[in-house]
């Protein structure tokens, strides 16, 4: 997986399936295995979004668009795998009575149903993973194309929490800078954009004020 920081990127903007595919074809030919993963994923989140929506007001998918967007504009990222992967991430936690690991897994095989695995946050009621350790401590022993998923997953949250209640704010800030700026700073991924973020103040949202 190659990546290196652009410049630019619309990453953050409201994007439509035309503009998506363009920067896919541009990549990849519509022929190609990498371009057939990444449709199939677009569609399967859209669907298993359909529906549900952010603290921001726009619909969910829109998030996990603008997580793929990161990595392909912000992060130049080469890796249909990983694309799919920011285009999947939410898909069990945010639908889990109808997505499954089973699921993903006879749709897009073990090793993607593992990764989607990895980034699903765990219940309220079990707060540790499998191997005993927190959920945010976990990225440190996953992938680079994992990490790298779920640092492009907080930095796009970060650019949406003043949206968020103040508590919720602060409990973001906090988790990033015990978590995951330790993680962005050790990989060189990011690590500059979200610690500007960390550095701004929170935002208190008033009750009926946009």
């Amino acid at each position: 997986m190659q990546q290196h920081v652009a410049t630019e990127s619309s990453s953050t903007t409201l994007e439509n399936r035309e503009s998506f595919f363009n920067r896919i074809r541009s990549i990849w030919p519509e022929e190609s295995p990498q371009y057939r993963l990444v449709l199939l994923s677009y569609d399967t989140a859209k669907d298993a979004l359909r529906g549900i929506e952010r603290e921001e007001g726009v619909r969910y998918f829109e998030h996990a668009r603008s997580v793929a967007l990161i990595l392909i504009d912000r992060l130049r990222v080469d890796d249909s795998v990983a694309i799919s992967l920011a285009l999947l991430h939410d898909v069990i936690e945010e639908n889990s009575t109808q997505w499954s690991l089973a699921r993903v897994q006879d749709l897009f095989g073990a090793g993607i149903a593992e990764d989607i695995r990895l980034l699903t946050k765990p219940s309220e009621m079990m707060k540790l993973t499998d191997s005993g350790m927190s959920y945010h401590a976990s990225f440190w022993y996953a992938p680079r194309r994992v990490a790298t998923v779920k640092l492009a997953d907080r930095y796009h949250n970060l650019t949406t929490l003043r949206f968020c209640s103040l508590a919720k704010q602060l409990r973001k800030r906090d988790e990033t800078r015990e978590h995951y700026l330790p993680l962005a700073r050790y990989w060189g991924i990011l690590d500059k954009e979200i610690e500007q973020i960390l550095n701004e103040p929170p935002e208190l949202r008033l009750e009926g004020v946009p």
